[in-house]
């Protein structure tokens, strides 16, 4: 049964990830709508360092959209509130944030927003995409809005 489960996940990751196949362009939230019902949100804070990566699992009880914001990203070096970083969220399979919905230019208030079509343990992963962090490390808060 578990099997199966994971096995239905994988299968819709690589279908949300071979339906962006072929366009290079990257679209990202300017707002992000939370369900208005049964959704819990989880926080997660840390910092990032230049060609840094974070990863946070989290369980999800049942099918539903997902959506993950970067609410902070500090501190702004020299004004510049459009700091790109990388933002997924997808499917926890065992150490790694695999498959789902990748967002490698996410700036402060953007997210990725993924529909889920069954329970399981998924992930929230901030990178430093394309090394632009000039900082020596950056702060930064993620909400994660799921079933």
């Amino acid at each position: 049964m578990r099997r199966s489960v994971r096995c239905r996940l994988l299968l819709v990751a690589l279908i949300v990830t071979a339906s962006a196949c072929g366009d290079s362009s990257t679209t990202s939230l300017t707002s992000v709508t939370a369900p208005t019902s049964g959704g819990i949100t989880d926080t997660f804070t840390g910092t990032l360092t230049v060609n840094g990566i974070a990863t946070f699992p989290f369980p999800s009880s049942a099918s539903g959209p997902m959506f993950a914001t970067l609410i902070l990203l500090a501190p702004v070096t020299s004004g510049n509130t459009t700091l790109p970083v990388g933002l997924r969220i997808g499917v926890q399979v065992g150490t790694s944030c695999l498959y789902g919905t990748a967002n490698d230019k996410a700036v402060q208030g953007t997210g990725v927003q993924l529909f889920a079509n069954d329970m399981g343990t998924w992930c929230v992963q901030i990178y430093d995409a394309m090394g632009t962090l000039t900082a020596n490390s950056e702060t930064y808060q993620i909400d994660v809005t799921h079933p």
